[in-house]
């Protein structure tokens, strides 16, 4: 087993998602982990991408992501060939109410502008 550390920089000053993974594992784990960073997305539809460019004989994926985001998530990576997808999402206590209602609200929105991506060839829609 292989774990993707999939996720870019937020801002220019920052460690990417996927570099801050790797530290929390690092001072975490009790054994070695084998870990691919894949620092370089900008977004959902990048981390899959990438993902699969990373591990491209994959077959089964875990996502690990705020519980919001899940489905858009699942949905990318079963349309990039991965099956079966599995998922979870620790207790979003970080987040307070108002933070949620954006998040879901946000992620409706997402969701809708990704429907071109579901269903066509996502690969030619997305530059």
């Amino acid at each position: 087993p292989v774990m993707v550390l999939s996720g870019g920089k937020i801002a220019e000053r920052d460690i990417s998602e996927a570099g801050y993974m790797q530290k929390v594992i690092k001072q975490n784990a009790t054994q070695v982990v084998n870990a691919i960073l894949e620092d370089q997305s900008d977004d959902t539809y990048e981390n899959i991408k990438h993902t699969r460019e990373k591990v491209p004989d994959a077959q089964s994926l875990i996502i690990v992501s705020d519980r919001f985001h899940i489905a858009r998530a699942y949905f990318l990576a079963r349309r990039n060939g991965f099956n079966p997808v599995f998922w979870d999402s620790p207790q979003a206590k970080y987040y307070s109410a108002e933070e949620m209602s954006y998040y879901y609200f946000r992620e409706m929105a997402a969701m809708i502008w990704y429907i071109p991506k579901f269903v066509f060839n996502w690969s030619l829609l997305y530059n």
